[in-house]
């Protein structure tokens, strides 16, 4: 019976705090794909195609790579950062009792201390050192590991 009021408080938890929230996140979510990441995928497959991939400079990078990189990547690591926040601050931090249970008082005020932009600057920075730095494959080119479309390799 334990486990049954437990399933049951997530299940409530679930409908009274996602669930609302779940049309203003789709919404956000195809604007930004549509009036950001998309128009930025058709400038780099431009340069990168039509007009022979110029370099940027002395760089080492193509200026393709650096539309994909600031206007996609980048993108996208914020709008998980943003998502982030609306999950972990405004519905679990400020609304969740279980949250609080979970954590103790200090870990939930310290995270809700945390809402606006030192949680978007701290965390984008996270998402970007995992996301987006080292030597290896996945930081370069996130789809190094299909051959159909050379502007991802």
């Amino acid at each position: 019976s334990r486990d049954e009021s437990f399933v049951g408080s997530m299940r409530r938890e679930y409908a009274e705090l996602i669930v609302p929230k779940l049309d203003t996140f789709r919404s956000n979510a195809s604007h930004v794909l549509l009036f950001v990441v998309f128009p930025m995928l058709c400038v780099a497959a431009i340069l990168f195609y039509m007009l022979d991939n110029p370099m940027a400079g002395e760089s080492g990078t193509s200026v393709s790579w650096w539309v994909l990189f600031l206007g996609v990547r980048q993108v996208l690591m914020f709008g998980l950062t943003r998502a982030g926040e609306v999950f972990w601050v405004e519905i679990l931090a400020l609304r969740s009792r279980l949250f609080n249970m979970a954590v103790g008082p200090y870990v939930s005020l310290g995270v809700i201390q945390s809402q606006g932009w030192p949680y978007i600057l701290t965390f984008w920075a996270v998402l970007d050192f995992v996301f987006l730095y080292g030597n290896h494959r996945f930081p370069r080119h996130w789809l190094y590991w299909q051959d159909k479309l050379d502007l991802f390799n």
